[in-house]
Order: structure tokens, then sequence, then C-alpha cells
């Protein structure tokens, strides 16, 4: 006899819950939303550091200057590195 779930609607989305009890477990719906928040936030914080990077790359003077240069350098490498894990 297959397993009968019903889906329980809670605030925050859905838990599946099983006549074998087993408990709650958290629905497919429910894990692909929350790498969608995950990829969210690494996008959004890729902007960022890609924003202030292209700030100091204005204050490095043509890359003159060693600390806003060495800080653009960081900045882009984060940006690309968070782009790639997203």
């Amino acid at each position: 006899m297959a397993e009968l779930r019903a889906a329980v609607s809670t605030g925050g989305g859905c838990l599946e819950t099983d006549t074998a009890g087993d408990g709650p477990r958290v629905s497919r719906v429910n894990q692909q939303g929350a790498t969608m928040v995950w990829h969210s936030l690494l996008l959004l914080v890729a902007i960022a550091c890609e924003t202030l990077a292209t700030g100091l790359l204005k204050m490095s003077d043509g890359m003159s200057r060693l600390w806003p240069t060495v800080g653009m350098l960081v900045g882009y490498v984060a940006a690309l590195f968070l782009l790639s894990s997203c």
C-alpha cells in the first residue's frame, strides 16, 4: 500500500506528513524556495562588492594609490567568486 500523504499548510510554507509515522518533512517546493533565496542573497552581495570595487577604482587614481587598488581588486575577485557560486 502506498503511503498516504496529506499536505499541511502552515504560515511559512508547506509541510508533508505521512501515515508511516516519520513525522513532518520539508517538501521539495520549500527546498527550492530556500535555494532561490540563497542565490538571490549571493547575487545581491556580489552586486554590492562590484559597486564598492567600482567606487574604489575611481579613488585609486589610475591604480597609483595602494590601498584603494587593493580594495578594488579584492572587491572584484569577491564579486566574481560570488557570481560563480550562484
